[in-house]
């Protein structure tokens, strides 16, 4: 199993037993990321990935899909999102067909689940990781 593997399998458990990152493919299938704990996102490339795939666009939805993952681990204890927790809980309610409390229950369980296995992941990774890196200077 590949560094880190283990850490990404909550989040990835269809690509965690191989390799933790397959989004970006190259033309035979080659997996870009491979070291999440790397302290750039070039250094944490595939040795088997050419480096002239690396590509900026890349780089930039690798960040994006940090901060998206990120910040649904905060959302739940930010008062700024209280409001838009219950309408989402208000909407799921009347789409389901579920009462709002069980809803709100729910969604609740959900993004506690996210945010302890978000947390968990990105300490295995270390402070010197890319990953964590970018999630940090995104909170300042």
């Amino acid at each position: 199993m590949e560094k880190n593997a283990s850490a990404g399998s909550a989040l990835l458990p269809a690509q965690a037993d191989e390799r933790v990152c397959r989004w970006a493919q190259g033309g035979e299938g080659d997996v870009c990321l491979e070291d999440l704990s790397a302290s750039s996102f070039e250094g944490g490339a595939a040795p088997s990935f050419p480096k002239r795939k690396v590509t900026g666009a890349m780089r930039e939805y690798a960040i994006a899909g940090t901060l998206h993952l990120d910040h649904l681990a905060q959302v739940r204890n930010s008062e700024a999102n209280s409001a838009m927790l219950d309408l989402f809980c208000f909407q799921l309610c009347g789409s389901l067909g579920i009462e709002k409390g069980d809803v709100c229950s729910r969604l609740d369980r959900l993004l506690t689940q996210h945010e302890t296995e978000w947390k968990d992941f990105m300490g295995s990774l270390g402070k010197n990781s890319f990953l964590a890196n970018w999630a940090a200077g995104a909170r300042k």
